[in-house]
């Protein structure tokens, strides 16, 4: 289910009541047309719906909910998202495999293709492939650079990360000749089993938490990396206010 409440945890309301989706991941809002974008793993889908639960609809459909087989396979597991307003694009991430390096990253438009459907819509990009185990994504519209965070394995693995995602194809600025051949910048590693990512672009800061029970904050150009909360539990997610 997909529950929400006000920020000191009291008034908790059901939005999307379980039965109607399956394992709610990453969860993003369009506050221009006031609707909530999440990935929805084991469902293998992406929704969108009013922050009433109303409206729900199925954008991208990877798999069969009701074939085990589909439901099973993690390649065609949804788990983080983001939203371009402005250009109207919503990206996600199938993060394959446990450290299988065989996530992706995808895009498609807001509106399915007049006369197709969530299974077979001919829009979606495939933006990166071979990633170590991409989880959850954050967008600059303005800068038009996508931000990510990765589990898997080092090196490459257990890093935030980004890339422009422009049509020209312009690089992000101080990217490595290693990071030009993977086509993305390794903003920060050494972090363990990230999941939880956010980006103030405005101060330059990046935000993650991670599997290993901590919270970091560090600079958009991956200096002053800082530990900023640890305990003996495991964070998966976290958000700005």
């Amino acid at each position: 289910a997909i529950r929400s409440s006000t920020l000191s945890g009291s008034d908790t309301t059901t939005i999307v009541p379980s039965g109607l989706i399956h394992t709610p991941k990453q969860i993003t809002a369009d506050t221009t047309t006031n609707h909530l974008y999440v990935s929805d793993r084991e469902g293998m889908r992406v929704l969108r719906f009013r922050p009433d639960g109303s409206n729900l609809t199925t954008l991208v459909q990877t798999g069969d909910f009701t074939n085990p087989a589909h439901k099973a396979d993690q390649m065609r597991w949804c788990v983080g998202i983001a939203v371009d307003t402005r250009r109207r694009l919503v990206y996600w991430t199938q993060k394959g495999p446990s450290k299988g390096s065989r996530g992706r990253i995808m895009r498609a438009g807001f509106d399915i293709p007049a006369g197709e459907t969530a299974e077979d819509r001919s829009d979606i990009e495939v933006l990166f492939e071979g990633l170590p185990e991409p989880t959850d994504l954050e967008i600059d519209e303005e800068g038009e650079v996508l931000y990510w965070c990765d589990r898997g394995e080092l090196p490459l693995g257990n890093t935030v990360n980004c890339a422009s995602v422009a049509k020209g194809g312009k690089r992000v600025e101080g990217e490595t000749e290693i990071e030009k051949k993977l086509g993305y910048k390794i903003v920060v590693g050494g972090l363990h089993e990230a999941i939880g990512l956010q980006v103030d672009v405005e101060n330059g800061v990046i935000y993650a938490s991670d599997l290993g029970g901590s919270v970091y904050r560090f600079n958009i150009d991956g200096t002053g990396k800082t530990r900023l909360y640890e305990e003996e539990c495991a964070f998966a997610g976290i958000a700005l206010v």
